[in-house]
């Protein structure tokens, strides 16, 4: 049984023992008033020693609510305290917000190559925002070497999850120069490729899946 389909009692005693999922689920309850009244104290306290007990999503979380001073006084030194322990522990949410950290001078001094670092950590991941914000500042030069080619391949990145700002940025730079400029050509040739292989990869994985269930079933 998982902690969706288990009582607020039963998660509450499990988080008393010192479950630290059961923990972070409490705090969750607490901020989303799901089968107990809302209440921000409570899930900053319960969230709390989920984070203290080295769980990542409680550790951002936790910064979060400082972040925005969500049942607790709003504290952006203790927001990036709690972004960087869930960071390092390379959580991509986390490397987003100790990038957007960095660039805003939030908490933490600002620092334009520090803020590209968590980006870049993060971006690698998967993370939308992230390859959108690291492609600015290659675009822009801003705590890296200007490149475009470098900021093309990261809004590409984001585009091709969804990201419409990326969409809508890459539709400008290509539209200031008539279309797809001619040094980026290869490297969008390559970007399609890599998407190709890796949807190629994920079909056979699920054919394998559902070969071994088949297989099962018949048994």
């Amino acid at each position: 049984m998982n902690n969706n389909e288990r009582s607020s009692e039963d998660i509450r005693t499990a988080a008393e023992n010192g479950d630290q999922e059961a923990q972070y689920n409490m705090g969750l309850k607490y901020a989303d008033g799901k089968g107990v009244p809302q209440n921000y104290a409570e899930a900053v306290k319960w969230i709390r020693r989920a984070a203290e007990q080295g769980h990542a999503e409680a550790q951002n979380t936790l910064g979060v609510m400082y972040r925005i001073g969500e049942g607790v006084k709003q504290n952006f030194a203790d927001a990036a305290k709690w972004y960087l322990k869930a960071a390092e522990q390379g959580h991509a949410k986390a490397q987003f917000n100790m990038g957007y950290m960095y660039e805003e001078g939030k908490g933490v001094i600002k620092n334009h190559e520090d803020a590209a670092k968590w980006y870049r950590k993060a971006a690698e991941q998967g993370n939308t925002d992230a390859q959108f914000n690291l492609g600015w500042m290659y675009s822009e030069g801003e705590g890296v070497t200007q490149d475009k080619f470098e900021a093309v391949k990261w809004y590409c990145m984001a585009a091709k999850q969804g990201n419409t700002d990326a969409q809508y940025k890459l539709k400008l730079m290509f539209a200031k120069f008539g279309g797809v400029p001619k040094e980026y050509a290869e490297a969008l040739m390559w970007l399609r490729k890599a998407a190709e292989q890796e949807l190629e990869k994920e079909k056979r994985r699920r054919e394998l899946r559902l070969s071994v269930y088949s297989a099962d079933f018949a048994t």
